[in-house]
């Protein structure tokens, strides 16, 4: 169930922010292994885990949830769900788990609002009618910094 400000700012902003979702201690455990795994060879990783590292864009893990438990933890977090069964009417489905090392001088990623056109319209992806919110297409973005 959503927050009537949650539901107001989903609609008006395209996005809302759920704060202290994650507990800190998984989120240190996340951050440490990000970085350690950005030290990496792309031949170390384990399908179906994989990266992406092209120059001066930011540094991509996939499927991050095989490789550690707090991203596994993350992936059934109880508040996270909470916003993701809102959103989908129960029916959430998983399109690609990624993690991302964004640094200032990398070009090409935006952290609010989803995508900006590509293959999806974030105008067209959600619905309101009778107070209720619809999405059939969101990107759920977790942050580890502030």
């Amino acid at each position: 169930m959503l927050t009537q400000e949650e539901k107001w700012c989903f609609d008006l902003l395209g996005y809302f922010v759920v704060r202290n979702a994650v507990p800190k201690a998984d989120v240190e455990l996340m951050k440490a292994q990000m970085f350690a795994w950005s030290e990496w060879d792309e031949a170390d990783f384990k399908p179906p885990m994989r990266i992406n590292a092209p120059e001066g864009k930011p540094w991509w893990v996939y499927n991050m949830h095989y490789g550690h438990e707090a991203f596994q933890r993350l992936i059934l977090n109880p508040e996270i769900l909470r916003v993701v069964t809102a959103l989908t009417w129960n029916h959430p489905r998983v399109f690609d788990v990624v993690a991302n090392i964004c640094y200032p001088n990398a070009d090409g990623l935006e952290l609010h609002g989803g995508h900006k056109g590509w293959f999806r319209s974030p105008h067209h992806q959600y619905q309101v009618a009778n107070d209720e919110v619809f999405a059939s297409f969101f990107n759920l973005s977790v942050s580890l910094v502030d």
